[in-house]
């Protein structure tokens, strides 16, 4: 990617992964707060989408990525105490 992609793809998957250091440090406790959650997260999928819109333009492919839901449809199962296998 860093020696083929166009400036701008490059530029956003910089921010897309900046916007995951950022989840990351919710995910360790060194960032807290409910709504600052909420818009760390929504930097999130935004920079998620103009990397995922540079990166087709680069590659010359037509069309967006369908939009995605959260929570999915089995996060409802989940209970407070379960931990993951």
């Amino acid at each position: 990617m860093l020696l083929l992609g166009h400036t701008d793809t490059l530029t956003a998957a910089r921010i897309w992964h900046q916007s995951v250091w950022q989840l990351e440090f919710f995910a360790h406790g060194v960032l807290t707060g409910e709504q600052a959650w909420a818009d760390a997260l929504d930097q999130f999928e935004e920079a998620r989408r103009e990397f995922y819109r540079c990166a087709r333009a680069d590659l010359g492919l037509a069309g967006g990525i369908p939009a995605g839901t959260w929570p999915p449809p089995w996060f409802d199962r989940l209970s407070p105490t379960s931990e993951p296998p």
